[in-house]
C-alpha cells in the first residue's frame, strides 16, 4: 500500500516545486519512515539483535527508495524521522546521539547514491532496466549504513561486538532494501503495463 502511494506521488508530481522541496517532501518522508519503523517492529521485532539492530529492517530499504525518488530533500526527512524515533525509543540517550543517529540514517543512502552516480557512473534510477545495478547499489548502501551506524554505536557504548553488529545490520539492511526496491520496481512495471494497455478515448 505504501509503495503504491509512493508511485502515485512520484508519477503525478502532486507537490508544487517550492513547497515540496522545503516542507512536504521532508515531512512526508519523516512520517512514512516512522510508520515503516513501527511496521518493522510489529513484523520483525522478534528478530532484533541489539538496540537499533535487526536481522530484517524494512525502513532501510525505504530510506534508499525515498532518496532515489527525491534526493537530499528525502534525506532531510529521514534524518528528522530517525532522530525522533531515537528520542522516542531511547529517551535516556543524549541529544547528540539522537542527532548523529538521524544524520547517519539520512546521509547513508544519499552517499550511496552519490558514489554510484558520480564515481561508478551507474544508472540508479528506479526506471533502470538493470536489476543488477539496483542490487549492487543495495549492497553498497547496506555496507555504508551498517558500518557508519556501528562506528557510532560502538563510540557511544551501544554495541558490544562491532564486527558482529556490522554483519547483522548489513544483513537486515540488505534484506529490507532488496525487498522494497524490487517490490517498487514490480509495481512500477505493472503500472506501466496497465497504462500501455489502457484504451484510447
Amino acid at each position: 500500500m505504501m509503495v503504491t502511494i509512493l508511485i502515485i506521488i512520484s508519477r503525478k508530481q502532486i507537490f508544487s516545486k517550492c513547497m515540496a522541496r522545503w516542507f512536504y517532501i521532508p515531512l512526508f518522508t519523516a512520517l512514512i519512515y516512522c510508520v515503516f519503523f513501527q511496521l518493522n517492529n510489529f513484523l520483525f521485532g522478534w528478530l532484533e539483535f541489539s538496540s537499533g539492530v535487526n536481522w530484517v529492517f524494512l525502513p532501510s530499504g525505504l530510506r534508499l527508495l525515498l532518496v532515489l525518488l527525491w534526493g537530499p530533500w528525502a534525506s532531510i526527512g529521514i534524518s528528522i524521522g530517525s532522530a525522533w524515533l531515537s528520542f522516542a525509543y531511547y529517551p535516556f540517550n543524549n541529544e547528540i546521539d539522537f542527532l548523529v543517529t538521524g544524520l547517519i540514517s539520512g546521509a547513508s543512502p544519499l552517499l550511496a547514491r552519490f558514489i554510484a552516480e558520480h564515481l561508478f557512473k551507474w544508472d540508479v534510477g528506479l526506471s533502470s532496466k538493470s536489476p543488477l545495478v539496483l542490487f549492487k547499489l543495495a549492497l553498497m548502501f547496506a555496507l555504508i549504513s551498517s558500518t557508519l551506524h556501528q562506528i557510532w554505536f560502538s563510540w557511544m557504548g551501544r554495541s558490544e561486538d562491532f564486527l558482529k553488529g556490522i554483519f547483522v545490520m548489513f544483513t537486515g539492511d540488505i534484506f529490507g532494501t532488496l525487498l522494497l526496491l524490487y517490490a517498487f520496481k514490480i509495481i512500477l512495471f505493472l503500472a506501466d503495463t496497465i497504462q500501455d494497455k489502457k484504451p484510447l478515448i
